[in-house]
């Protein structure tokens, strides 16, 4: 004879209504959950959009935010005005634990051509972050973008799996470099003796300079002395599969010294004559290759700050 337990049905009902909720609500993460593949398809479908100068197709939140040069403006403004194409120059990194992407690329204007790093942050499946750094002629006393024709391969080339570096480490590693700058010691630096670091499409690493000569990453260092602060430090995107960081900063330059000359055809002279004892701030999104527990390569684009500014964020 089978007694009647209500109790243990009640508990039963309850397990089962559990149960139901653990998988719906799996299943809703996981179609909110953005991979790497995903994070990509949303900067493509940001620079199409982009070189249409067509926003609307863009799927966005209601309170996205969206910054040109350390600036909030409103979404179609800036650059989406004077963007015509997209050079064959396109590097792609994400970050599924952050649900961050990043482009950087050579976009054409009418007024010749500009280099853009772009960040985006996507939350359920909609952006509703986006930081950009427009670098143009007279941003930086550098600006060699037709310099820009391959990204650096090792970007994507994969660490082995016993040799990786963890999350926390890449970023301690990468900050060695920022402390170093601060401090204007090349010796706290964890940069290979073979690192080369381009900005804005040059090298400035292996070349001499007039009165001195920059070896490596890390020597740059000891002779950034008119860099006072490395301030805004922000580390939105960590590869560790590829030992790939990217870091946006701020560079605090008051007025002071004039900042390092370097011999160049390329560089601009006469705009780095004017900002001698000019007091700036310097943005910069930056990509570090880590390997063996060093940068081995850095790559920096940049755009001058009224002195003070910051990145918007």
């Amino acid at each position: 004879m089978k007694i009647y337990n209500p109790n243990r049905i009640t508990f039963c009902l309850l397990l089962s209504n559990i149960i139901v909720f653990l998988v719906v609500g799996s299943q809703a993460l996981s179609q909110d959950k953005c991979d790497k593949t995903c994070l990509r398809q949303f900067s493509k479908s940001y620079i199409d959009a982009l070189v249409k100068n067509d926003t609307k197709s863009l799927p966005i939140t209601s309170s996205v935010k969206f910054t040109e040069n350390g600036r909030e403006i409103k979404l179609g403004e800036g650059l989406w005005k004077s963007a015509k194409s997209i050079g064959e120059y396109r590097f792609f990194i994400e970050d599924p634990e952050t649900s961050q992407a990043s482009f950087i690329g050579v976009v054409e204007e009418a007024t010749g051509p500009a280099i853009l790093w772009l960040r985006l942050k996507v939350d359920k499946k909609q952006i509703s972050e986006i930081e950009t750094i427009v670098t143009r002629k007279g941003s930086h006393a550098i600006f060699v973008p037709e310099a820009l024709k391959t990204p650096y391969p090792p970007f994507t080339e994969a660490i082995a799996p016993n040799k990786r570096e963890s999350r926390d480490r890449l970023i301690a590693i990468t900050n060695s470099y920022f402390d170093g700058i601060e401090a204007h010691n090349s010796k706290i630096v964890l940069a290979d003796s073979n690192c080369d670091r381009i900005e804005n499409g040059m090298k400035t690493t292996h070349r001499n300079t007039i009165g001195s000569e920059v070896e490596n990453c890390a020597t740059s260092a000891d002779l950034l002395t008119y860099i006072k602060g490395v301030d805004n430090r922000r580390f939105p995107i960590v590869d560790e599969e590829h030992g790939v960081v990217l870091a946006v900063i701020t560079f605090d330059i008051p007025a002071g010294p004039p900042p390092m000359p370097v011999q160049s055809s390329v560089a601009d002279v006469e705009l780095m004559s004017k900002l001698r004892n000019t007091a700036r701030t310097l943005l910069l999104a930056e990509l570090f290759k880590i390997e063996n527990g060093k940068i081995q390569h850095i790559e920096a684009f940049m755009h001058n700050l009224p002195y003070g500014g910051t990145p918007g964020w």
